[in-house]
């Protein structure tokens, strides 16, 4: 019994891996398909193999078509999949040299017949009398099977890809075509015409080689637009369909029974319960009535079979079989089933049931997360079947929802068994392999739903959390606002008392101002007196002297109290910078853009200097373009506060005089009546000003 890398006595299963002629012990089920296949290829040039993706064609031919045509003496070549974007080595060239290394002794023939062979198409290599193996009295002679599988690649990376790679993809199928219908080539027969000798050099009559052709279902409409070319195309065909139950069970149970003097791995009671389980069907149904048992049998078959071992490096198992309960839930796992649902909770699962659901979510784990969601919401209906798409319409709205090539994603879905697609009626439709899939798919969709509704619940909470913050923010700011009015209320009284003061002052130092001169003059007078007086009245000598001394100490009191008066009328100009007209302005008008704009008070209440623009001057002064910094200001009445008649608010009035200089220093002067009316809240609503008497120095 051979040994692989890929299968043992004890792992006998490969999972989704396709079986190849290594494997062919291990690979059962499909005796019907492999003699049937082995048939058509003895008696036809051109075999067709085609199926949906994922049903075991690689398989089929690998590990069942080429060890019966080697028993049938004939020499099966399996070629690569070819490339048509590289101009160092074109897909015939690439052919003839896998051909040559399958062909036995070839090397060593080409090279004792001295010639450089570099044949230009596949019918000159197989019908050029000069090549000796498939010659039929040579002692080398060969048969060759040439074996081509996922044939489509010839459309999808040929044909599809435009310029060089279209062309050379016609260039190989036209080099098939010719040698399936034993048809020379045009450019040799072009060749002939010129050169008669050319005619001996080639035997016309032998079919020396044979070919197979596997491709997706999906593509065969695409090669049968070849049929005029390749008439044989129609003449020899093998569809692949899914396994009915009794092939099913046959390749789950025959590679368990490879361990040598030790029971199977697969009772035939867990084996056919792993074929109903992978069907989709209740435990009571007849294998002999399934006929669609999907690819995931043998992924199931693998999966489980390493629940034996300990680890994926282990070779020794821990359990000698794989038991039916992990497929079919015992009478205990049925109840506790029951009271689950019963609960509203996560059922139990069966091992099988994990292996399913686990291979479903790492067959997405690859992919953008928009590809699962199309999936789940587009190929599963609402009561849970498949539901299918055309491939356009998949493609299309996989790209709407962000993905730049989604075709990639699809056809590695299809690799994974997990989507097939293929054509009805001229259309591509995409759906999943098997209904078991769409349960798992309806399942995982109503999880993300809800995931999906309770995030969209948290975050209408966090925005309303949100909402409530900024409220409470925004009050506490309002709180603020109104103790900062009543802050700004108690420094405008307090301002108030300030510019009472700074009056009371301006009039003490107006009269002390006064007295001073009037005294001053009194001195003056006295001192001419006492002059005119001293020639006529020596004998008042000693009077007038002690009232000059008085006339010098009163005017030594007048210089002390004009000093007082100058610092009075500082300390005046100070105060005057704090009264209540221009405090109380600045704090109102503050909240009050516009009114800060109409009013020009505020702007330059705590300036001794400063620039009014033309539009803040007086009437008089409306038109003219020059510019006046404030050169002095002064209150003239004391200001009023009265409430406002059926309003909520006060009137502020006071009168007021400036003088203005211009650049040339140039002075203007104004008197005027201020109204500032407030609100409750301290906020400006109106600001007027009334001229009384402008001019011009």
């Amino acid at each position: 019994m051979p040994s692989t890398a890929w299968t043992t006595p004890e792992r006998p299963w490969l999972g989704l891996t396709r079986f190849s002629e290594t494997e062919k012990d291990y690979f059962y089920g499909r005796d019907a398909e492999i003699a049937e296949l082995r048939d058509r290829v003895l008696r036809a040039p051109l075999t067709v193999l085609y199926g949906v993706s994922g049903y075991g064609k690689s398989s089929l031919l690998g590990a069942g078509l080429i060890p019966a045509l080697r028993a049938e003496n004939l020499l099966p070549i399996p070629l690569p999949r070819f490339t048509f974007d590289d101009s160092n080595q074109p897909p015939i060239a690439r052919a003839v040299e896998e051909i040559l290394k399958a062909l036995p002794a070839a090397d060593s023939a080409v090279q004792s017949s001295s010639i450089n062979y570099q044949p230009d198409s596949l019918w000159e290599f197989f019908h050029d009398r000069s090549l000796p193996w498939w010659q039929p009295n040579n002692p080398v002679s060969v048969r060759p099977v040439l074996i081509f599988d996922q044939f489509e690649d010839i459309f999808t990376q040929g044909e599809d890809k435009g310029g060089e790679c279209t062309a050379s993809a016609c260039e190989f199928l036209i080099a098939i075509a010719d040698l399936v219908e034993n048809r020379p080539p045009a450019a040799l027969r072009e060749r002939m015409r010129k050169d008669r000798a050319l005619v001996r050099a080639y035997d016309f009559q032998s079919r020396p080689v044979k070919l197979v052709i596997a491709l997706r279902e999906d593509f065969l409409a695409r090669l049968e637009r070849w049929r005029r070319v390749l008439p044989s195309l129609v003449e020899s065909r093998v569809e692949l369909r899914l396994l009915s139950g009794i092939q099913a069970l046959r390749a789950v149970i025959e590679p368990s029974r490879k361990r040598l003097g030790k029971p199977p791995i697969v009772a035939e009671a867990t084996g056919a319960a792993i074929v109903r389980f992978v069907a989709g069907v209740a435990a009571d149904v007849p294998l002999e009535e399934i006929d669609n048992v999907p690819p995931l049998l043998s992924l199931i078959c693998a999966q489980l079979n390493e629940r034996r071992f300990s680890s994926p490096q282990s070779e020794v198992p821990e359990r000698n079989d794989i038991p039916i309960e992990w497929v079919r839930a015992s009478k205990s796992t049925e109840k506790a089933h029951a009271a689950a649902t019963d609960a509203a909770t996560e059922p139990p699962r069966t091992a099988a049931e994990e292996v399913l659901e686990d291979f479903y979510i790492d067959s997405f784990a690859e992919h953008p997360a928009a590809v699962r969601r199309f999936v789940e919401d587009k190929l599963v209906s609402e009561a849970g079947f498949r539901e299918t798409v055309t491939l356009d319409t998949a493609l299309t709205e996989l790209r709407v929802a962000g993905m730049t090539d989604p075709r990639p994603s699809l056809d590695r879905l299809v690799d994974q068994r997990l989507l097939i697609i293929e054509e009805r009626g001229g259309v591509a439709r995409v759906e999943f392999t098997h209904d078991i899939l769409a349960a798992l798919a309806l399942r995982s969709r109503e999880s993300r739903k809800e995931k999906d509704a309770l995030a969209a619940k948290n975050a209408a909470e966090t925005a309303r959390a949100e909402e409530e913050r900024r409220r409470n923010e925004a009050e506490r700011l309002r709180e603020h606002a109104v103790s900062a009015g009543r802050r700004a209320r108690r420094l405008a009284l307090l301002a108030s008392l300030i510019a009472l003061g700074a009056i009371a002052a301006l009039f003490y130092a107006l009269y002390s101002r006064l007295e001073t001169d009037r005294q001053r003059a009194v001195a003056v007078q006295l001192k001419e007196q006492a002059l005119a007086e001293k020639a006529n009245a020596e004998q008042q000598q000693a009077e007038a002297e002690t009232q000059r001394q008085t006339a010098q100490a009163a005017r030594k009191l007048a210089e002390q109290r004009e000093a007082q008066a100058r610092a009075a009328e500082e300390s005046k100009n100070q105060l005057l910078l704090k009264s209540i007209p221009y405090r109380l302005c600045s704090v109102l008008a503050s909240n009050d853009p516009q009114a800060t704009e109409d009013f020009w008070a505020p702007k330059v209440a705590y300036y001794e200097y400063g620039t009014v623009s033309r539009a803040l001057i007086i009437a008089q002064h409306r038109r003219d373009s020059r510019q006046y910094p404030f050169r002095n200001y002064t209150v003239t009445s004391t200001p009023t506060v009265s409430d406002v008649p059926g309003s909520d608010g006060w009137t502020i009035k006071f009168a007021m005089n400036y003088t203005l200089l211009d650049q040339q220093r140039r002075p203007a002067t104004a008197e005027l009546d201020v109204t500032i009316r407030v609100d409750r809240n301290y906020q400006v609503t109106q600001v007027s000003q009334e001229v009384v008497k402008a001019r011009k120095k």
